[in-house]
């Protein structure tokens, strides 16, 4: 048998044994204080802003829109599954910018009515916040349900209408609007240069400004047609569908988000230290 009792364990084996156990509580020290370890927004903005911004101006240059704009529409449109892009210009008039391919949505076309339904809400929302560590690369929160939102489910005296809806990464979704990692970059940086309470979020079944809209729009609740009328009205406000310049469709092949940045804690430093040391010396002790 060739096995050593542990009194009979070489002393260059044990400080191995001793660095690779350092090594690995180090490692594993560090990956609790990096998880542990808030990402704000403007830590994310450090990493892909410039990137993004080089994507997007050149847009607003189409349209003559210094960018960043004074105002920004999204749109997400259910039967399309398109987010169009609106801005205002110098003038104060709406253009249209861009569309991008929307990912998911879940459920039908009709309003969102309880949580759990899987639908995605239709209305008109405001922007609450930017998440910069979404479990979806990154989002854009809305206030769903909103007023009219609770107005109806008052009238209707249904409770639980759910909550959390956003628009965010990744490829899929239930009851809310996903566009990719790489878009969900662009609206994070859009909404930030713009500032959220200036971003406005219209989702709607079908776009009520071309001639002949989806046919399958839901007949109920009662209340829904006057919602369609106020999502006409505020379409109507921006002007062009976006249909006619299909080659303003953006459907990215989608790049990976960037890596985690580095440990800005004296925390995290000190243990990013200590694993290099500890490996350093144990790649020194093998040779």
């Amino acid at each position: 048998m060739n096995s050593q009792s542990p009194a009979e364990v070489s002393p260059t084996r044990m400080i191995k044994n001793t660095y690779i156990l350092l090594f690995l509580s180090v490692n594993l020290l560090f990956a609790v204080s990096a998880e542990a370890e808030e990402i704000t927004v403007n830590d994310r903005m450090d990493q892909i802003s410039d990137a993004v911004r080089q994507r997007l101006e050149p847009w607003f240059d189409r349209q003559r829109i210094e960018y960043p704009p004074d105002e920004v529409a999204l749109v997400a449109v259910k039967d399309e599954k398109r987010l169009k892009v609106y801005a205002t210009d110098d003038t104060g008039d709406w253009r249209f910018v861009m569309q991008y391919q929307i990912a998911k949505l879940s459920g039908k076309p009709g309003p969102k009515l309880k949580a759990g339904d899987k639908q995605v809400p239709e209305g008109i929302y405001n922007v609450t916040h930017l998440n910069p560590a979404s479990k979806f690369w990154l989002s854009l929160a809305l206030n769903y349900p909103n007023s009219f939102d609770r107005r109806q489910a008052q009238r209707d005296k249904r409770k639980n209408l759910g909550g959390d809806i956003m628009l965010h990464g990744w490829w899929f979704s239930e009851g809310c609007v996903a566009v990719g990692n790489t878009a969900s970059e662009d609206m994070f940086v859009l909404a930030k240069d713009v500032g959220i309470d200036d971003v406005s979020f219209i989702i709607t079944p079908t776009d009520f400004r071309r001639e002949t809209p989806a046919k399958d729009l839901p007949k109920s609740p009662p209340w829904v047609s006057d919602l369609y009328d106020e999502l006409e009205l505020e379409l109507n406000k921006l002007g062009s569908d976006g249909i006619t310049t299909e080659t303003r469709l953006i459907a990215y092949a989608d790049i990976a988000p960037p890596p985690a940045p580095e440990p800005s804690t004296l925390l995290g430093k000190v243990l990013r230290a200590l694993a290099n040391a500890a490996e350093t010396s144990s790649t020194d002790d093998s040779k």
